[in-house]
């Protein structure tokens, strides 16, 4: 992707006379300068406020977890205040916990799902050539919310309540939808102490409330920054989530009818159809994650799209789409690994079309 990208910026250009900021003096060197990258940047750089250099933009919005991580790691190396090592950094740091990530999914793939060695690597090389897998590479919170996510299922599941506890508090601390992550675990876990045949013990459902308590904390912060627990939640119509319906992108498509109109609503809203495609992709794919890895993962899938596409409409939801793991391990489960290789190979062209979005400073929002 960093390739591609970079590429990208001589073969097509930039989109428009807007770019993006330039931190390090060359093309090559700025490369991880896209997009949120400068909040997550400026929040491990800088720290939290109520309002950010654009008032109407507050970066309490973002959770804590990953500017955290950077933060840490650029201190180690002793590099504060120099914006373009804390992109690199994280860049690194992203790819970092992806690896991590796919350990974790091999994992789950093989010994809570019962997946062949085979299909569990195609599982990983499913989730790592997919469209919007191009934000595992950049600074944003996917791969560490997946690496969180996963190790909390792969912990729980094994009966180890410290470590998934541990990874859930994290999970909680990385992205506000971290705390309905607490819901297909209880089920999870539930489903798991009844087959016993004994009394659930409270230990057992750690992992589930453990996510709950990682957004109560960072809430708590907020309400000694700002005087408000929910800052986080109201501060979201400020970036756009005010209760807009995905409906209402589905309502513009009314208008074609012919090849012309079609043409031109690809050219004015291609981020809405490519993100809109991500939902009809995993919407199909609901009930083989149904059948092969039980309620528990249609949950996960359930508690991934419905909050933003409640409040975003399609804004984004081809990068949340790309944190829903079940989705891949049902499709490396179907006996026809034909269909899995032309998926594969299909998923890595267009990532290669979304890295070139991306990097050339077109919205895939």
């Amino acid at each position: 992707m960093l390739v591609i990208g970079y590429g990208a910026i001589f073969a097509f250009g930039y989109a428009s006379t807007e770019f993006p900021p330039n931190t390090a003096g060359s093309e090559l060197a700025n490369l991880p300068a896209r997009w949120d990258t400068g909040w997550y940047v400026g929040i491990a750089d800088g720290g939290y406020r109520a309002t950010g250099p654009d008032s109407r933009y507050p970066n309490i919005v973002f959770f804590p977890a990953y500017p955290l991580a950077l933060r840490a790691v650029t201190t180690l190396i002793h590099a504060r205040h120099r914006p373009f090592v804390f992109e690199w950094a994280g860049v690194c740091l992203s790819i970092g916990f992806f690896v991590c990530a796919s350990i974790y999914l091999f994992r789950l793939a093989l010994e809570h799902h019962h997946l062949s060695p085979t299909q569990g690597m195609m599982a990983v090389a499913l989730l790592a050539a997919y469209p919007f897998a191009v934000f595992y590479g950049a600074v944003y919170t996917e791969s560490l919310f997946l690496l969180t996510v996963l190790a909390t299922f792969y912990h729980a599941h094994r009966n180890q309540p410290l470590r998934g506890s541990l990874w859930g508090l994290l999970a909680g601390l990385t992205r506000p939808t971290g705390m309905l992550v607490s819901v297909p675990l209880a089920v999870m876990l539930w489903q798991r102490e009844s087959s016993k045949g004994t009394r659930p013990s409270i230990t057992a459902f750690a992992p589930a409330l453990a996510p709950l308590i990682g957004a109560a904390l960072y809430s708590a912060f907020l309400y000694s920054l700002v005087g408000n627990p929910l800052a986080w939640m109201q501060a979201q119509h400020q970036w756009g989530r005010t209760g807009y319906a995905v409906w209402m992108d589905i309502a513009q498509l009314h208008a074609i009818t012919t090849i012309p109109a079609a043409e031109l609503y690809l050219r004015d809203h291609l981020n809405v159809v490519l993100n809109g495609s991500a939902i009809v992709f995993v919407v199909l794919l609901l009930p083989l994650v149904t059948v092969r890895l039980g309620w528990p993962a249609t949950l996960f899938v359930l508690i991934s799209i419905l909050p933003g596409l409640s409040f975003g409409g399609l804004m984004s939801m081809g990068r949340f789409t790309a944190v829903i793991f079940p989705v891949f391990l049902a499709l490396a489960s179907i006996r026809s690994q034909t269909i899995c290789w032309i998926c594969l190979i299909t998923f890595s062209l267009g990532q290669a079309f979304v890295s070139s979005m991306f990097f050339t400073w077109r919205s895939i929002y």
